[in-house]
C-alpha cells in the first residue's frame, strides 16, 4: 500500500505543470513596459526581447511583491540592449526575483532600490550580459532600502564599469543588508573603485569564482566592507586571475581579519597586481604570483581580449573567465555552447561536426565579415580581436562569442 501510495506521489509531482506568463516586447506599443501590465504580474512571468531590439519606454516600472520576473533577451546577432534603472520591485516587497539574461546595458544604474523602501527581496541576478560604462553602480540599495538576500552574476562582461570614479560597482547603504553575493565565469575591466562596498552589517557570503580581473582598484579597498565586518559563512575565491590594477596606492579589502574566514584556491595575480595596503590574503593559502605583467598574459587587456597566450602559464586552462583559456573550445570545461560534441571553438580553428551547416561570423560592431558552409575554418589569418560566432547545424542554432 506505503509502495503505491508512494507511486502515485511521484506520478503526480512529475506531472505537475509550474505555470509562466510570457511576453514578447513590441516596440511599437512597448508593451509589455506599462505600470498597468506590471502591475498584473504575480507568480513566474517571463518578458522576451528580440535580438537586436533597443528597449525603450517611459518611467521606471515598478515589480509587485513576490513576483519572480525574468527579462531575457533572445538568441540572434546581437544582444538586445535594456534601459538603465528602469525595473524596480514596489516599496515594501517581500520576496520576489529579477533576473536579467542576455542582454546589454549601458547608461547609469542598472538595479537601484529606493531609499526607504523597507523591502525584502530574495534575488536578482544577471546571466550571460554584457555592461559597458554604467556611469553609476550595478546594483545599490538605497538607505533604508531593505534587504537583497542573493546577487547573482553569471557569464558576464564588464568594461568601465562605472565611468564615476566616486561610485561602486555593488554598494549597499546605511541600514541596508546585502546578504550573499556569487560572482562566477565574469570578467572586469576597468573598475575605478570598489567592486562590494557594504560597511553597516556583516554579509552571510561571499563567493567570486573562475573571473579575470584587470585595471581595477583604488585607496578605498576593492573589497571593502569596513574594519568590523566579515562575511559570516566565509569568503571564498576560487579559480580568478587578478590582473594590473589602477596605479599605485591601491587598498585590497577592508575586513574584520580576525574573524574572517578568507580562502583561496587555483588563484593567480601578475606582476603588476599591487596592493599597496591590505593585500587580500587567504587563511591558510594564498594567490599564487604570475611572475610577469597582465600584458604578458593576456591577449590584449586593453581591449577586454583576456584570452591565455602564455603557454607556460600553469593556470592557463582552469583559472579565469573559461571563456579566455589558452585552449578555448577544445575540451569539456567551454561553457556556452549547447551542444559542443557538434561544435569546437578551437585556437586556431573553428569545427563543425554535422552534415548540413551553415556559419556566419560578425565583428563587436555587427558585421557580417564572413560567412560559409565549411564543417571547418581556419581563423590563422584572422586579427586578434573578439568575434561573434552564429552556428546552424543540422537544425542546431548556436551563438558565441570566439577570441583570438
Amino acid at each position: 500500500m506505503k509502495a503505491k501510495l508512494l507511486l502515485l506521489l511521484c506520478t503526480f509531482v512529475s506531472t505537475m505543470v509550474f505555470s509562466e506568463t510570457a511576453f514578447t516586447y513590441n516596440p511599437v506599443t512597448k508593451a509589455p513596459f506599462t505600470q498597468e501590465t506590471f502591475d498584473s504580474f504575480s507568480g513566474s512571468v517571463l518578458i522576451n526581447i528580440p535580438a537586436g531590439e533597443v528597449v525603450n519606454f517611459e518611467g521606471s516600472m515598478t515589480i509587485p511583491s513576490g513576483t519572480i520576473l525574468t527579462i531575457k533577451g533572445m538568441e540572434g546577432e546581437t544582444k538586445a540592449t535594456f534601459p538603465s534603472n528602469s525595473v524596480v520591485f514596489a516599496a515594501g516587497s517581500t520576496g520576489g526575483s529579477l533576473n536579467y539574461e542576455n542582454l546589454y546595458f549601458t547608461g547609469g544604474s542598472i538595479y537601484a532600490q529606493s531609499d526607504n523602501s523597507n523591502s525584502t527581496i530574495d534575488n536578482v541576478s544577471f546571466t550571460n550580459c554584457d555592461f559597458y560604462q554604467i556611469s553609476n553602480n550595478l546594483v545599490v540599495l538605497k538607505a533604508s532600502s531593505g534587504t537583497l538576500n542573493n546577487l547573482t552574476i553569471e557569464k558576464c562582461f564588464f568594461n568601465e564599469c562605472p565611468t564615476s570614479t566616486s561610485d561602486d560597482l555593488i554598494r549597499a547603504y546605511d541600514p541596508s543588508r546585502l546578504n550573499n553575493v556569487l560572482i562566477n565565469n565574469s570578467s572586469f575591466r576597468k573598475i575605478p573603485r570598489s567592486l562590494i562596498n557594504n560597511r553597516i552589517y556583516n554579509m552571510v557570503k561571499l563567493t567570486i569564482s573562475n573571473c579575470t580581473f584587470n585595471e581595477f582598484g583604488s585607496s578605498q579597498g576593492f573589497i571593502h566592507l569596513s574594519t568590523n565586518l566579515y562575511p559570516t559563512n566565509g569568503l571564498d575565491i576560487t579559480n580568478c586571475i587578478f590582473g594590473k590594477t589602477n596605479g599605485t596606492g591601491i587598498n585590497g579589502i577592508t575586513i574584520k581579519k580576525s574573524l574572517a574566514q578568507i580562502t583561496i584556491i587555483n588563484s593567480y595575480t601578475t606582476s603588476d597586481c599591487v596592493f599597496s595596503t591590505n593585500p587580500i590574503v587567504g587563511n591558510t593559502t594564498t594567490f599564487t604570483t604570475y611572475p610577469n605583467t597582465a600584458s604578458n598574459l593576456f591577449t590584449d587587456p586593453s581591449t577586454g581580449n583576456f584570452k591565455i597566450k602564455d603557454v607556460s602559464f600553469i593556470g592557463k586552462d582552469s583559472a579565469g573567465d573559461p571563456q579566455f583559456y589558452y585552449n578555448i573550445g577544445t575540451n569539456s570545461s567551454t561553457y556556452g555552447l549547447e551542444k559542443n560534441d557538434i561544435i569546437w571553438l578551437m585556437k586556431d580553428a573553428i569545427k563543425i561536426s554535422a552534415d548540413i551547416v551553415f556559419v556566419k561570423v560578425f565583428n563587436l560592431n555587427g558585421q557580417l565579415i564572413l560567412q560559409s558552409s565549411d564543417k571547418e575554418i581556419s581563423t590563422n589569418t584572422w586579427d586578434k580581436g573578439v568575434y561573434v560566432v552564429q552556428v546552424d547545424a543540422d537544425g542546431y542554432q548556436f551563438t558565441q562569442k570566439y577570441l583570438k
